[in-house]
């Protein structure tokens, strides 16, 4: 077994650049975790890495700059290597799978590097998919945002998620998969799941497709949750109280990032779900916001038009075009 620091360096190398095999970033990540001094230096060799790679590829520093003006659109990506994990060099640690409408990812750089952190952020109207450096696949829905730290992979598999997202997540038994928020903790070692949390909603909501994750709740004192597939948890955000349900065979096999769902909704709020969803600008007169609808949607099959035309056809709500933005009345 590899211990010299010059081989822990070959491997950071490779690692960087995609081109470690299974069995040598096995041998990175036990001896980064071994001790705290050996990950110390690993987060030194990472960072001059960096700084080499800013130094002297001026195109990929010009890239790096177009992101944080928000300027430049991400084109789909797909990295070749002949280790099944893919992964982008530093900070950008994401390949793009398929992408439906432009995203825009900002990179939050920090000085002690392993603790760098990587966002990704989803605007209204899109939807992002992508492999994490660990190869965990995930989907992020309209208006979400998600973000993990430079050490990812090898010292951690901890990320903190705004918004919805569907995740497959590799198994790796001795580094948990976590999702934290302010409300809850969550942690699988391998398995399929939606996850919902947007600032704006009383609830989270967890549906569980595959596999088996514990939820800590973080609000009041109580035993951990355990989920089995194909059951629902939702935590109230008022008062931390959790509930499970089981989805039946119809919700179990149903896409959650495209549907569209209005159970006796103010239109205050249809109109923030619309507006994530579609990507549209909304504007509502004072008198009409209280106003409650139902409906059920799906954004695959379903344009915002038809949503609207719906509404409409209950007689109790009206619309005009202004300036690029619609008027709900």
């Amino acid at each position: 077994m590899m211990t010299g620091n010059f081989d822990i360096d070959k491997l950071v190398g490779f690692y960087l650049d995609g081109s470690i095999k299974e069995d040598d970033f096995e041998t990175l990540k036990q001896w980064t975790s071994a001790s705290e001094e050996n990950k110390s230096y690993v987060r030194n060799i990472i960072e001059m890495y960096f700084s080499l790679m800013v130094q002297s590829d001026k195109t990929y520093y010009n890239k790096l700059a177009a992101f944080r003006r928000l300027e430049d659109h991400i084109q789909e990506t797909k990295a070749q290597s002949p280790f099944k994990w893919k992964i982008f060099v530093s900070t950008i640690a994401a390949t793009i799978l398929f992408l439906l409408i432009p995203f825009t990812l900002y990179d939050q750089h920090r000085q002690h590097q392993m603790n760098d952190v990587t966002t990704l952020k989803v605007p209204d109207g899109s939807q992002l998919s992508c492999v994490l450096p660990d190869g965990t696949k995930i989907t992020l829905n309209s208006g979400s945002e998600l973000s993990y730290s430079r050490g990812f992979g090898i010292v951690n598999r901890d990320i903190r998620m705004k918004g919805e997202g569907y995740f497959d997540v590799v198994h790796k038994e001795d580094i948990p998969f976590t999702i934290n928020s302010n409300y809850m903790k969550m942690t699988d070692l391998g398995t399929k799941f939606y996850f919902r949390d947007y600032s704006n909603e009383t609830c989270i909501r967890v549906r569980l497709v595959d596999g088996k994750v514990s939820v800590h709740n973080n609000m009041i004192k109580t035993d951990d949750v355990f989920l089995n597939p194909g059951e629902i948890l939702i935590l109230d955000k008022a008062t931390g109280k959790i509930t499970t349900t089981i989805a039946n065979k119809v919700a179990q096999q149903q896409d959650d990032l495209n549907l569209i769902e209005f159970d006796n909704l103010p239109l205050a709020q249809i109109a923030e779900i619309l507006s994530r969803m579609y990507g549209v600008k909304l504007s509502i007169v004072p008198t009409s916001q209280n106003k409650r609808f139902y409906g059920s949607f799906n954004r695959k099959t379903d344009t915002f038009q038809d949503v609207l035309d719906n509404l409409v056809s209950t007689k109790r709500l009206h619309y005009k075009r202004l300036k690029g933005q619609y008027l709900l009345y």
